[in-house]
């Protein structure tokens, strides 16, 4: 009996140090998950639209928190709207493409916003010199060989 790898997904953590959403300035610190393309067809967290094979297209789409929706917008829905956060010393500019609802139930993982991060030899680090969280979840299956 073996096993064999069927599908895996890459998150780097990285705490924003600034957010500037519908004209005004947040300096709350929201986690921001860099990950694989695949993030919400892999974990099961519910988006408001149901675009989880699109949400995370390309590298500037992000998807945020239901609850941080509410408060950068004043709604839980601002699709198309322009988020610019700041990391370290890199300022950049998301179109957000989703929004999220986060689990009530307990979680290893803690995070406000997502957005895709190119997967690369250097995927884990990071410019900012703070400690970055970074793991690789794995989901296999079980195939069996009959002998004869």
């Amino acid at each position: 009996m073996g096993e064999g790898r069927e599908d895996y997904c890459r998150i780097k953590s990285e705490s924003i140090q600034k957010v500037v959403a519908n004209g005004e300035s947040y300096e709350d610190n929201p986690v921001l998950f860099e990950t694989s393309v695949n993030f919400f067809t892999f974990f099961k967290y519910k988006l408001l639209f149901n675009n989880q094979n699109s949400v995370l297209e390309t590298k500037n789409n992000i998807a945020i928190s239901k609850d941080l929706a509410i408060k950068y917008f004043g709604t839980a829905l601002p699709v198309g709207e322009i988020i610019t956060l700041t990391i370290g010393v890199t300022k950049s500019d998301y179109i957000i493409t989703g929004v999220f609802e986060k689990p009530l139930m307990n979680t290893q993982l803690s995070f406000d916003m997502v957005t895709y991060e190119k997967e690369s030899e250097s995927f884990c680090s990071n410019d900012s010199g703070q400690l970055v969280f970074c793991a690789s979840f794995i989901r296999g299956r079980c195939r069996t060989r009959r002998a004869g």
